[in-house]
């Protein structure tokens, strides 16, 4: 699934659905960026490189939308 079209703007703030969130954070537990050659990476700077490479620079870019997502991921991780 590509969420690049996912992402919304309104008066010049990016947008993302919970669903949309929910979905990025899946992707990205479900990606290679968990795996041993990543391991001494911060959690933050993984989920980044996910972002960038997948065309989401935006969200990158977007501290609250990141962090976010990255809440997303760790709350999952957890459970």
């Amino acid at each position: 699934m590509r969420l690049t079209k996912g992402v919304r703007r309104l008066w010049g703030y990016l947008l993302l659905t919970d669903s949309d969130v929910d979905a990025l954070a899946s992707e990205f537990l479900q990606s290679h960026y968990l795996g041993p050659i990543y391991a001494d990476w911060s959690p933050d700077r993984r989920l980044d490189t996910f972002l960038r490479r997948r065309g989401l620079s935006r969200v990158a870019d977007d501290g609250d939308l990141s962090n976010t997502v990255l809440e997303r991921v760790l709350g999952r991780r957890r459970s």
